[in-house]
């Protein structure tokens, strides 16, 4: 989304893009920080994150393994749940014990879901465009773990 929407390339891996503070900004000029948002319980966690964050997930081994990125208040469900937009291959439920379809989709981020539950931590990246700053940011490495979450 980033790449694509504003020029900004991060890691393809999801654990070294988890670690970055730091990243080429637009178009691979200058440098852009990233902020880091940590756990929080759920309730203040919604209302700090913001739409675009990228909420990194861990894997039942404790490892970022899944990103999944934050609608906020452009993406609520008619019950009321904030939404997140999610990437997950074959074999997933969800916590409901419903099959996830394959594929790019809106899903709900609620209290019990594994998104919630297994959250490490979230980046904030559309905030610092407008504060570039000149000099040069690691090149994003392509590759790298593959992504081995699973959804409850």
């Amino acid at each position: 989304y980033y790449n694509y929407g504003l020029g900004i390339k991060l890691d393809t891996g999801i654990a070294q893009q988890a670690e970055r503070r730091e990243v080429r900004g637009p178009g691979g000029q200058g440098v852009l920080r990233i902020a880091r948002i940590e756990p929080l319980p759920y309730d203040e966690l919604i209302r700090v994150l913001r739409p675009a964050d990228l909420l990194y997930i861990k894997n039942d081994a404790g490892r970022v393994a899944h990103v999944i990125l934050w609608l906020g208040e452009v993406g609520v469900s008619p019950d009321g749940m904030p939404l997140v937009i999610d990437s997950t291959g074959s074999g997933h439920k969800d916590s409901s014990g419903n099959k996830i379809p394959i594929g790019v989709h809106i899903r709900p981020f609620t209290p019990k879901s594994w998104y919630a539950h297994d959250f490490s931590h979230a980046h904030r990246i559309i905030e610092s465009v407008a504060d570039v700053r000149d000099g040069e940011a690691a090149e994003p490495a392509e590759g790298g773990e593959l992504d081995v979450g699973e959804p409850e």
